[in-house]
């Protein structure tokens, strides 16, 4: 029931940030607004601000190719420089957007959080010299946890999954959670930790930051250096 609620509450928040776009005036400078109906319908609209440039994330639905199939849903980041728009990275799904927010007020990175069967799915993306890198991509059962670390600086993700267990008892099945990965980011890319669910923080602590580095496993998506 917990994740039930955190993700009726994260559906709560992303359509009062929708409403809140339609009567802004920032929203009619959005790229393709205009032609929209090329475009696709924009589903999103998120601000990123890196550094000193401005930077736009539009989520647009496309039109159907076959009525049969779901839309295809294209995030585009667009950075505003000499007095135009650049269109710096596209990324495209059939998945659902749920929400897209950075993780600070400036210089922080982007995740975006897509829903797709039963599961979510958490993508991450970075900005650096002028160009922009997908970082992270998990799925996970319930929302994305973001905490800040011991030492400080970018937030570390939280992904976690579960499962039905039926109690004998009292001849009911209800959800645990069981185990959590913890994303951490060191500056160029994300390490990955395992854990249970209930010591899902605990790889956040200062002695475990002290004693742990960053190991290479195929999971991990480097950043541009």
């Amino acid at each position: 029931m917990r994740g039930l609620r955190t993700l009726f509450l994260a559906i709560v928040s992303l359509f009062c940030h929708q409403r809140s776009i339609n009567g802004n005036p920032a929203f009619a400078e959005v790229p393709g607004q205009a032609n929209s109906q090329a475009a696709g319908e924009i589903a999103v609209l998120t601000r990123w601000d890196v550094g000193k440039e401005r930077v736009f994330c539009v989520v647009l639905d496309n039109e159907r190719r076959n009525p049969a199939e779901p839309p295809e849903r294209v995030l585009i980041i667009y950075v505003e420089r000499h007095g135009g728009r650049e269109e710096l990275f596209r990324y495209a799904t059939m998945d659902v957007p749920l929400a897209a927010f950075p993780t600070a007020e400036s210089n922080g990175n982007l995740v975006t959080v897509w829903v797709g069967g039963s599961a979510l799915r958490v993508v991450v993306f970075h900005y650096a010299n002028g160009k922009v890198q997908q970082v992270l991509e998990a799925g996970s059962r319930s929302f994305p946890e973001l905490v800040l670390p011991a030492e400080g600086g970018e937030p570390a993700i939280i992904t976690s999954d579960g499962s039905y267990r039926f109690d004998p008892l009292t001849r009911t099945t209800r959800w645990e959670w069981t185990r959590s990965i913890v994303f951490r980011w060191d500056g160029a890319r994300y390490c990955e930790t395992t854990t249970g669910f209930a010591d899902r923080l605990s790889p956040l602590s200062s002695l475990a930051v002290l004693n742990r580095g960053c190991v290479d496993n195929r999971n991990q998506v480097n950043a541009p250096r």
